[in-house]
Parts: C-alpha cells; sequence; structure tokens
C-alpha cells in the first residue's frame, strides 16, 4: 500500500509539471486555480488524492495529443485542423476537471501549512478563491 502512495506522490511531481504548449491552450480560471492548488500540493505531494492524481493524469493525456496535434500545424481557413480545435477544447474542460479535483486537496493541506513556503502558497491559494 505504501508503495503505491509513492508511486502516486512520484506520478504527481511529474504531472506537476505542466508544457508550455496547454498553458497557451489552456488559460483562464481554471488553469489558474489548478496552478494555485498544485503549487500547494507540489510542497506537500501527499496531499493528493486519487481523485486529484487522475484529473493530472488525464490532463497529461490531453496536453500530449495537443502537441502532437499542433506539429500538424494549427490549420488554416482553408485546410482547418478540428482536430487540433477539439483537444484544445477537451485540454481546457481538463484543466477545469482537475483544479476542482485538486483544489479540495490543497485547501485541507492548508489547515495546516508548515513553513514560509506553504504559508505564501496557501495566501495564494484562498486569495484567488479555490475550495
Amino acid at each position: 500500500m505504501r508503495s503505491r502512495r509513492v508511486a502516486a506522490v512520484a506520478a504527481l511531481g511529474l504531472l506537476c509539471g505542466i508544457g508550455q504548449a496547454s498553458a497557451q491552450d489552456a488559460e483562464g480560471n481554471g488553469h489558474q486555480g489548478l496552478d494555485r492548488a498544485l503549487t500547494v500540493l507540489r510542497l506537500r505531494m501527499t496531499a493528493a488524492g486519487k481523485r486529484c492524481l487522475g484529473a493530472m493524469a488525464e490532463l497529461h493525456q490531453t496536453e500530449d495529443q495537443v502537441v502532437a496535434l499542433s506539429r500538424n500545424g494549427p490549420g488554416t481557413e482553408d485546410k482547418p485542423n478540428p482536430s487540433l480545435d477539439i483537444a484544445r477544447d477537451v485540454l481546457g474542460s481538463d484543466y477545469d476537471t482537475a483544479a476542482s479535483a485538486c483544489g479540495p486537496d490543497a485547501v485541507r493541506a492548508c489547515r495546516t501549512p508548515t513553513g514560509a513556503a506553504m504559508v505564501k502558497a496557501c495566501g495564494s491559494l484562498t486569495a484567488g478563491g479555490a475550495q
């Protein structure tokens, strides 16, 4: 059981490194809320629950799809790339889902902050309105 938890924590560490393509493609409240929640969870990785980890894995898969589809170009009016447009829409939705899955874990972690970095991250989380 402990080894699964350690693997999950390691996965969160890897998944927290969201790439530039997704940052550009999924701007908005979900993206900002997720960034704030992940800032807290990076400081206390064991606070991330299964729902958060699953949502992050899904987001990461969609991000990979957007990157792969972007290699074909964004498309033009004459020759659109509808698959890329759909993947970007799904990515935006995945950000919202991950923010609502990880936000409560971050809020729980902030009930007992440890250290100045955690206090600062929790302040940013509450200032952003995460629940």
